[in-house]
């Protein structure tokens, strides 16, 4: 017996009872792909590209972001107070670089 079929009793009995206007819902409780919202987890390659996705954003982001920055003039840089060595050592990175 796996924990998921032992704690299938105890996780049924703890959810709320379902309006009678709504269609039943498969118990998911037992079945190890699934989580406990019901919700499939994510595998292969839908998660994958999902977190491409993601860190896709994030790159852009931090482009944008040192775009922003090499744009600043010195009294722009002293008011959140870097310098402009500091300035061209990020300007220069990569996307994918932290």
């Amino acid at each position: 017996m796996t924990p998921w079929q032992a704690a299938a009793p105890y996780l049924a009995a703890a959810r709320p009872s379902r309006p009678a206007s709504l269609p039943p819902q498969p118990d998911t409780a037992a079945r190890p792909g699934v989580a406990l919202s019901g919700i499939p987890r994510q595998r292969g390659l839908r998660a994958w590209v999902a977190k491409l996705a993601v860190w896709l954003q994030c790159a852009a982001e931090r482009s944008r972001g040192r775009r922003r920055l090499a744009e600043m003039d010195a009294r722009m840089l002293r008011d959140i107070g870097i310098s402009t060595t500091e300035r061209e050592a990020e300007v220069r990175k990569w996307c994918w670089q932290v």
